[in-house]
């Protein structure tokens, strides 16, 4: 019986798992167009312009209703002149 409940936990964590905020921050790739980023994040909760530079601040917790309220995950992106992305980290 006990084994039965840990096995039940470990596959509900496991497909659970997979919608996590950090899982969409995962599939970034340098390269991306804005829409493909906005797409994927949906919009930015911040912007701010350095140059040919443009960094955009994205709330990951925003589009993940299942997600505890107190859990808070965010990511940055960075386009460059070509208005794809360069560069990409979680704050």
């Amino acid at each position: 019986m006990g084994s039965r409940i840990v096995l039940g936990v470990a596959i509900f964590l496991f497909l659970t798992g997979c919608q996590t905020p950090g899982h969409r921050a995962a599939r970034l790739q340098a390269g991306m167009s804005r829409s493909e980023v906005f797409a994927l994040l949906g919009p930015p909760m911040a912007a701010v312009h350095n140059g040919s530079l443009e960094v955009l601040h994205f709330d990951l917790t925003q589009r993940d209703r299942g997600a505890p309220h107190s859990v808070s995950d965010s990511c940055y992106v960075i386009f460059g002149r070509d208005r794809r992305v360069q560069s990409f980290g979680r704050n």
